[in-house]
C-alpha cells in the first residue's frame, strides 16, 4: 500500500537517482531497517514514473510474505506479477502461470524485459524501464529458510551478468543482508 504523507528523502533521493544515471547493473539500496528505504523507493517511482515505465514490487507486503499461502518470493509469483503489471500496460505479451519449471519462467521473464527494451529504444525518447524491489532482503532471506530460490535474487543476478540496455532494476534491503539479497551479482551500491 502506499503510505500517505511521505516525508521528503530529498538527499537520498538524489544520491539513488545519480547512481541511476550511471548504472548499467542492478543499483542496491542499502540501510538500516526503520530508516526509510520503503519511501524512498515509492518516491523514486513517483518521480520516474512521470517519464519512464516503473514497477515496484513489494517484497515485505506488511509481513504477508512470511503467510504460508503468499509465496511472493517464488518466481512463479514475483516475476509473473511485475511482467504481467507490464503486459497489463500493453508494453509486452503476459506471461502465463505454469510456464514451466523457474529456470524457464526467468528465461520467459528476461525475454520480456528484452523486448521492452527493445521497443524503448526504437522510441528513441530516452525512456527506461525502472523495476524496483522494496524489501528484497525480505523474499532472500525467508526463500533461503525454506530452500527455495528467491525470484529477486535470481532477476539481480541475471541482470548483473547480462545487462539489458534501458532497463535497470533497483532493490533495497538493510545492509547486513546485502549478501544474502544480491548472491553472486555484481550491484552498484547505495547505502542511505
Amino acid at each position: 500500500d502506499p503510505i500517505e504523507n511521505l516525508v521528503p528523502r530529498q538527499r537520498q533521493v538524489e544520491r539513488v537517482w545519480h547512481k541511476l544515471d550511471e548504472a548499467s547493473l542492478p543499483v542496491i539500496v542499502t540501510a538500516a531497517g526503520g530508516v526509510g528505504k520503503t519511501v524512498l523507493l515509492q518516491t523514486l517511482a513517483d518521480n520516474l514514473s512521470v517519464s519512464h515505465e516503473v514497477v515496484l514490487f513489494d517484497c515485505f507486503a506488511k509481513g504477508a510474505y512470511r503467510q504460508p499461502d503468499d509465496h511472493r518470493h517464488l518466481p512463479k509469483n514475483g516475476l509473473l506479477q511485475i511482467v504481467n503489471t507490464l503486459a497489463f500496460r500493453g508494453v509486452c505479451d503476459v506471461l502465463l502461470p505454469g510456464t514451466g519449471d523457474e529456470q524457464a519462467l526467468l528465461r520467459t521473464a528476461l525475454r520480456r524485459l528484452r523486448t521492452i527494451s527493445q521497443n524503448l529504444l526504437q522510441r528513441g525518447d530516452g525512456r527506461r524501464l525502472f523495476i524496483l524491489l522494496d524489501a528484497a532482503d525480505n523474499a532472500a532471506t525467508f526463500a533461503d529458510e525454506r530452500g527455495e530460490a528467491p525470484f529477486s535474487r535470481l532477476l539481480i543476478e541475471s541482470l548483473s551478468a547480462s545487462p539489458i540496455p534501458s532497463v535497470t532494476l533497483v532493490a533495497a534491503c538493510r545492509d547486513y543482508r546485502k549478501v544474502t539479497t544480491i548472491g553472486e551479482a555484481k550491484v552498484e551500491e547505495v547505502h542511505i
